[in-house]
């Protein structure tokens, strides 16, 4: 309708490395700023829970994507490679293989056919592929 609308509030500010990923219903948040805070946004409920912290501290270029029913990914930004993997039914987060090179401002992530792929940032050309 592009009308916009308010929603219930995020628990504490989001920042650089602040980044959404929708899955079944929730909608799920890193909050950045250099915090491993990591939440679940009920759309139907229209409210906030805190779930499993992120393993680091997530900065500038952090990012995540669902791949499907169960897991999201996380790209930790602020000159690491770190990427982790959220289980959803399990609460919990495992570290995959680190990207060749850091990621920072404007790194990102997607999926394509049960792969990851990501954008370096940081005023780099790099593009990566995850199988």
């Amino acid at each position: 309708t592009g009308v916009w609308s308010s929603l219930a509030n995020t628990p504490s500010n989001v920042d650089d490395g602040g980044a959404l990923s929708y899955n079944s219903g929730f909608v799920y948040a890193f909050r950045g700023d250099n915090k491993k805070d990591f939440w679940r946004y009920s759309v139907s409920g229209d409210s906030w829970s805190s779930m499993a912290s992120a393993p680091s501290n997530v900065k500038q270029g952090g990012s995540l994507v669902s791949l499907d029913a169960d897991y999201i990914f996380g790209l930790r930004g602020g000159r690491k490679g770190d990427v982790w993997r959220y289980s959803i039914s399990g609460d919990s987060w495992t570290s995959i293989s680190s990207t060749p090179g850091s990621a920072d401002d404007g790194g990102a992530l997607t999926t394509l056919d049960g792969e990851l792929f990501v954008l370096r940032g940081d005023d780099k050309v790099d593009f990566y592929r995850l199988q």
